[in-house]
């Protein structure tokens, strides 16, 4: 159902499940075009099918990041606001339930690649499963880690005096991009500040014009330091692509009600999809198979939800 609203940036529940399920089969296409596509892509007709697939192995990973940060940062200051932690319930209750999955699956897999001798038993298994997690797309999560901890620290502050707790949440937030540049490439930094931007969203949501410039602004500035520290056109022109789609989302969704009465099915393995499907990928490549799309698609399913019924077992 949709209908018009006068400017208040307010998103469904329903509706920004869906999206965050989109997005992580965003991001798990968009690793599989780049792992098993490359022969199409470079032999293939130029069609529209050839369009789409290179689009996606371009854009899809920015894009999809994009919006989950995005809407990280929005649904923690929602459930903020409608209750309250101190930083020691604010650990407990948000950030252990984004690190303990992740932590699980590390666990699993850091066994599953003994099992197969990708990895040899010594001290460093620790760190790999607690720090590390053995998976090169996971560097989002050590991102989200660090900006959780900032919001923990700061929301209290940014409650009772906005100027300098904002102040200070834009602080932190270019030392986490500064930081992830540094550790894990130029990719990873584009998205943080829209992680500023969904919280922002989330307080300030009668007032789109504000967040609609400081969004603007924040896309200038990451294009800018990918052009001018990466000299890297192609990454400034991905990240003003997925800037300007989280900046329509916002006006879309201030404008219009966008309620969703489609059946729920169990959404909340998005979360789960993004920390196996590289991991399903990556096996199919050691054993020398070329899994298709919909094969690959349809274990990357069944094995988030089975990781998701068994995390939530452990959880009761």
């Amino acid at each position: 159902m949709i209908s018009k609203r006068d400017r208040t940036l307010l998103i469904d529940k329903n509706f920004s499940d869906y999206l965050k399920f989109f997005t992580s089969l965003l991001i798990l296409t968009h690793h599989y075009t780049q792992e098993m596509m490359g022969e199409y892509l470079a032999c293939a007709d130029r069609d529209f099918l050839w369009a789409i697939v290179y689009v996606i192995r371009l854009l899809g990973g920015f894009i999809g990041v994009a919006i989950f940060f995005f809407l990280s940062g929005y649904g923690l200051m929602e459930s903020e606001q409608k209750r309250t932690l101190n930083f020691g319930q604010f650990i407990k209750k948000r950030l252990i339930k984004l690190y303990l999955p992740v932590l699980l699956v590390s666990l699993v897999w850091v066994f599953i690649l003994v099992l197969l001798g990708e990895l040899s038993i010594s001290w460093s298994i620790v760190t790999k499963i607690f720090i590390g997690f053995e998976d090169n797309v996971l560097w989002f999560i050590k991102d989200l880690i660090a900006l959780y901890l900032l919001f923990g620290g700061l929301k209290h502050i940014i409650l009772t005096n906005k100027q300098i707790g904002w102040a200070l949440f834009i602080l932190g937030t270019v030392v986490i991009s500064c930081a992830s540049d540094y550790l894990f490439g130029a990719f990873s930094f584009q998205a943080i500040p829209l992680f500023f931007i969904g919280v922002l969203s989330s307080f300030y949501k009668y007032r789109v014009r504000l967040i609609s410039g400081i969004l603007f602004a924040s896309m200038i500035i990451s294009a800018l330091c990918a052009f001018v520290i990466h000299e890297n056109i192609a990454l400034s022109g991905c990240i003003a692509v997925s800037y300007m789609l989280i900046l329509l989302i916002i006006l879309i969704l201030s404008r219009f009600s966008v309620i969703l009465n489609a059946p729920k099915f169990n959404l909340g393995i998005s979360y789960d999809i993004y920390l196996v499907h590289n991991k399903i990928l990556y096996i199919s490549l050691c054993i020398g198979y070329s899994i298709s799309y919909l094969l690959f698609l349809t274990i990357t399913i069944l094995t988030s939800f089975l990781f998701n019924k068994t995390r939530s077992i452990l959880d009761k």
